[in-house]
């Protein structure tokens, strides 16, 4: 069973987890990176966002960062419990 967070809503027109993940989708790696790394840092405790890095990470298989950004995404229960099914 999976937790929802968030009611559905149209999508943000600005820079979102889910917008990064469609570029990375389309192989724009670096693109999708640096829109997650600015919203981390106008959003720090957003688990979502460091999940969704780690994912990006993930795919360049780039490891020991996707796994530092996915224990960050563990460190905020507030929103980590978004992921969880």
């Amino acid at each position: 069973m999976l937790v929802a967070c968030d009611p559905v809503v149209a999508k943000p027109a600005g820079p979102s987890a889910e917008s990064a993940l469609q570029l990375m989708f389309d192989n724009k790696y670096a693109a999708a990176s640096t829109q997650l790394q600015d919203l981390i840092r106008a959003h720090p405790q957003d688990a979502k966002d460091h999940a969704a890095l780690a994912l990006v990470l993930n795919y360049q298989t780039k490891q020991k960062p996707a796994l530092d950004e996915a224990l960050k995404a563990q460190k905020h229960p507030t929103t980590a419990s978004c992921w969880r099914s």
